[in-house]
C-alpha cells in the first residue's frame, strides 16, 4: 500500500511481511510490557502476601490474650514468694487482732471488777467519813467519862484502891485517900 499513486502497486507479499514485521515488533512491544507488568505484579502480589502474613502475625504478636496469660504466669511465678509473704502476714495479724480483742474483753472483764472493788472501798470509806465525826465525839466524851470515872470504878476494889496508892477501909468498905 504506497502512498504514492504513480508507483506500481506493491506486492501483497511485501506488504504481508511488513505488517507481519510491524505486528511482530507490537507484539514484543507489548510482550515485553506485559511481562514487565507480569513481574511488577508478581511482585506486589508477593510484597502483599508478606504484609499480610507480617499483619497475622502481628495480630498474633498483640492477642491480649496471649499476652494476658503469659502476664498472669509471670505474675503468678514472681509474685508468688511476696503474695505467701503477705498472706502469712495477714494470718499473723488476724491472730493479732483476736488475741488482743481477747486480751483486751479480759482487760474489760478486769476493770470493771476493780471498778466494783474500788467502789465498794469508796462506800466503806464513806461511810466511815459519815461517822467519824461522831465517832470521835463519842470517843472524846467516853475518854472524859473514864478519864473521870475509871479511877472510881478501879478504887472501888481493894486491889485497885491500894494501885491508886489509897487505903481500903473494911469498916465503910471503900477507898480512903489521905491528905498530905
Amino acid at each position: 500500500m504506497s502512498s504514492h499513486p504513480s508507483a506500481p502497486p506493491a506486492s501483497p507479499d511485501a506488504d504481508l511481511r511488513e505488517t507481519l514485521d510491524l505486528l511482530g515488533t507490537l507484539m514484543a512491544s507489548v510482550s515485553d510490557r506485559v511481562d514487565a507488568q507480569t513481574e511488577a505484579l508478581d511482585r506486589l502480589s508477593k510484597t502483599a502476601a508478606e504484609a499480610r502474613q507480617a499483619a497475622f502475625a502481628a495480630r498474633a504478636q498483640t492477642d491480649p490474650k496471649l499476652f494476658g496469660d503469659a502476664i498472669g504466669e509471670a505474675t503468678r511465678t514472681g509474685l508468688a514468694p511476696a503474695t505467701n509473704t503477705i498472706r502469712e502476714a495477714n494470718a499473723l495479724l488476724l491472730r493479732g487482732v483476736e488475741l488482743a480483742r481477747t486480751e483486751l474483753k479480759d482487760a474489760g472483764k478486769t476493770k470493771m471488777e476493780l471498778l466494783k472493788r474500788l467502789m465498794a472501798e469508796y462506800e466503806r470509806l464513806r461511810w466511815w467519813r459519815l461517822r467519824l465525826p461522831v465517832l470521835a465525839l463519842g470517843g472524846l466524851v467516853l475518854l472524859v467519862l473514864l478519864t473521870v470515872a475509871l479511877p472510881r470504878l478501879v478504887a472501888l476494889h481493894p486491889m485497885g484502891c491500894w494501885a491508886l496508892g489509897g487505903e481500903w477501909g473494911d469498916y465503910l468498905n471503900c477507898c480512903l485517900f489521905r491528905r498530905p
